[in-house]
């Protein structure tokens, strides 16, 4: 398996049919505002496709805070159950009935 690292959304375009996609530092990513959430994004000057500066994350497209998800991760590394996680992170959240219920 060959090495990776991280790369900056801002450093690179993520469009696989750009010219410049993969090529880092060449100054064809501007910013570009910000999503309703506050997420920062960009745009390639070179094929004017967008992206946010979470993509390639584990908060990628995710509809939760990422301070929500960071608290699952480390719940799930302390070796938590799932159902103990969904209550701890749901609470406060009263559902109508448990998502795990099946009718009779």
């Amino acid at each position: 398996m060959g090495d990776r690292t991280l790369v900056s959304p801002q450093i690179s375009c993520w469009n696989a049919s750009c010219s410049a996609y993969g090529q880092l530092d060449q100054g064809n990513i501007r910013k570009f505002g910000r999503t309703p959430g506050g997420v920062q994004r960009y745009q390639c000057r070179i094929c004017r496709r967008t992206f946010v500066e979470t993509i390639g994350t584990v908060f990628y497209g995710r509809r939760r805070p990422q301070e929500t998800i960071i608290e699952c991760l480390a719940l799930l590394a302390e070796r938590n159950s799932l159902a103990a996680i969904e209550t701890i992170s749901n609470r406060g959240q009263h559902h109508a009935e448990p998502v795990y219920a099946v009718p009779l």
